[in-house]
């Protein structure tokens, strides 16, 4: 299975650095003009309508920037999707944008007038080189999971800087057993392997039925299964801590449980690796 090389944050901040000079050296510019001309203006005895506060218009082109910024960045820090071959925004490009406009904003409203411009550029570097380094740490993992895991029936998601790791039921757990299959063993000691490379992120293991049998019946199926996982990755390293067991029953059905096939994508365990640390941005 071809991988996609995660895009490195530096690139992104490179741009978005250059960027953020730019657009606030010209928005300091015509904040000087504009005082200049309030100045002239104030002899004439003409009506004053109230003028937009020097804090609120700071402000405004505090969020103008960092949003040009994080756009421009997000568009040029493409990657491939492995699944699909399309091109698309780098999970690294989307954090580094998103961070950098809650630090430029913070950063405008933590400062006083005469720093505001500092304070932009400031928290904008901040906000973005957090958010892009958690996205980076996350299309990393990501990447060497996905090919760890070729061929072994474990598929890979992403959703947002979550990674989850969807394990079908053929492979992990025979029918109304929490005893864990052979052949899960393999799979599971990759996992643990990557887990131990990168703490920083919590893991949240959750069991899955399908609706054959009585609801208590499989939602007690799925916590025993859910907690078989903890315990193995806890056996191959894995701090016990970093990790919590779910069990959902047959309350969360991915295909349709009027077939056997359907049943058997629904018998399932999905072990979620999120990430501790989301910069500004907790999502």
């Amino acid at each position: 299975m071809k991988t996609t090389k995660p895009v490195n944050p530096t690139t992104s901040m490179s741009l978005f650095t250059t960027l953020a000079i730019v657009m606030a050296k010209g928005a300091e510019a015509e904040q000087k003009n504009h005082c200049k001309k309030n100045r002239t203006n104030s002899n004439k005895q003409a009506p004053r309508s109230i003028p937009e506060t020097p804090r609120n218009s700071s402000m405004s082109k505090s969020f103008l920037i960092a949003s040009f910024v994080s756009c421009a960045v997000i568009a040029g820090c493409t990657t491939t999707d492995p699944n699909t071959g399309e091109r698309k925004a780098s999970n690294t490009a989307k954090d580094a944008g998103i961070g950098a406009i809650a630090g430029a904003v913070l950063g405008a409203a933590t400062s006083s007038h005469k720093d505001r411009t500092r304070g932009v550029l400031t928290g904008a570097a901040v906000g973005g080189a957090i958010g892009g380094a958690v996205g980076h740490r996350a299309d990393k993992q990501e990447a060497e999971l996905r090919d760890k895991l070729a061929n072994s029936g474990v598929e890979v998601q992403r959703q947002g800087d979550t990674i989850n790791l969807v394990v079908p039921g053929a492979i992990s757990f025979a029918t109304n057993s929490a005893q864990l299959a052979p052949d899960f063993y393999q799979s599971l000691n990759k996992v643990a392997s990557s887990l131990k490379e990168y703490p920083d992120s919590t893991v949240q293991i959750v069991g899955h039925t399908d609706s054959t049998g009585p609801a208590a019946y499989n939602q007690q199926l799925s916590v025993n299964r859910a907690n078989a996982v903890v315990v193995y990755l806890s056996a191959q390293g894995t701090d016990q801590s970093r990790m919590q067991a779910v069990g959902m029953g047959s309350s969360q059905p991915i295909a349709d449980n009027k077939t056997a096939e359907g049943r058997a994508k629904n018998r399932r365990v999905e072990i979620k690796i999120i990430p501790r640390d989301t910069g500004p941005t907790n999502r």
